[in-house]
């Protein structure tokens, strides 16, 4: 398995992040914006019905890292779900006091998109994945954080895992969570 742990199937190999983890990291990055107010605001930006459990681990991780942590009970965190095609729902009113914005999954630039189209530049964004329409809002200043997977390197382990079992008769290691990376506008270039 890349990128998606089941831990309900056993004995299956799995390169990829530790959503959970990740979600801890997101929650670090959105904390150092608070200064502009205590409330985030996680918006769950989904196709259809497509709850996984990567988007659900990445949120527990997220509430973790403020539940658990006594300088930030003053942090009150709303969640906001939409569909995809239908971002129509999104209002000014709801970016009101909202310091930032965690988006778990690639669709962070539907709401960098919002900002723009309604010049809200006081708000933090963080979203994942490296895709042409999340860095262009990470240049101009729309999406502060993007954490990245590494899929690279997530599918050479994957295969990886493959030449060691079918050729070289191995048993490497199962599960191999690979590190994310912060990018920031400014080593966008690095």
């Amino acid at each position: 398995m890349i990128d998606s742990y089941i831990a309900s199937i056993p004995d299956v190999a799995f390169a990829g992040q530790n959503a959970y983890q990740s979600g801890l990291i997101a929650g670090r990055l959105s904390s150092l914006n608070l200064s502009r107010g205590n409330t985030i605001l996680i918006v769950k930006i989904t196709r259809e019905i497509e709850i996984t459990s990567i988007f659900l681990e990445r949120i527990r991780g997220f509430r973790s890292f403020f539940s658990g942590n006594d300088s930030f009970s003053n942090v009150v965190l709303k969640e906001l779900s939409i569909f995809e095609d239908n971002n129509t729902i999104l209002k000014v009113e709801y970016f009101k006091d909202v310091s930032t914005v965690y988006v778990p999954n690639s669709r962070v630039y539907i709401i960098a998109q919002f900002l723009q189209d309604n010049d809200l530049q006081d708000v933090s964004l963080v979203g994942y994945d490296l895709l042409d329409k999340n860095l262009e809002f990470l240049k101009n200043g729309y999406i502060d954080f993007l954490i990245n997977q590494k899929p690279d390197q997530q599918g050479y382990l994957g295969i990886e895992y493959l030449f060691k079992t079918l050729v070289l008769k191995e048993n490497p290691t199962l599960i191999q969570n690979v590190p994310v990376e912060i990018i920031v506008k400014e080593s966008l270039d690095a």
